[in-house]
């Protein structure tokens, strides 16, 4: 018998401050736009299954985003995990989203 697959989805935060245009600072602490809060709520009801796993970054707009998927499913564990390579595309005091980074782990 063939073993169940492994299902991975990933999910870039959702629409920052700085994905929209304002000038940020601190890539660590950029938060979400109401469209970026509305793009995550999106993310949570988009489940059929509840997921193993969440997994997160530092950055607080990941912890925005997952946070809906968080509440809809409190018994599943959520982990923060580092972002390598992240920090040297933040250069500028116009920060913009690092490409590696990724809100959410699913494995079902």
């Amino acid at each position: 018998m063939a073993a169940e697959p492994t299902r991975i989805n990933f999910f870039r935060h959702g629409e920052s401050i700085s994905n929209a245009g304002a000038a940020t600072s601190d890539p660590a602490s950029i938060p979400l736009t109401d469209c970026g809060r509305n793009q995550a709520e999106q993310i949570a009801q988009s489940y059929e299954a509840r997921p193993t796993l969440i997994v997160v970054s530092s950055y607080q707009r990941t912890w925005q985003t997952a946070a809906p998927v968080i509440a809809r499913f409190p018994e599943v564990p959520v982990e923060e995990w580092p972002v390598p390579g992240a920090e040297p595309l933040h250069g500028h005091d116009r920060c913009r989203a690092p490409r590696l980074g990724r809100a959410l782990l699913e494995v079902v």
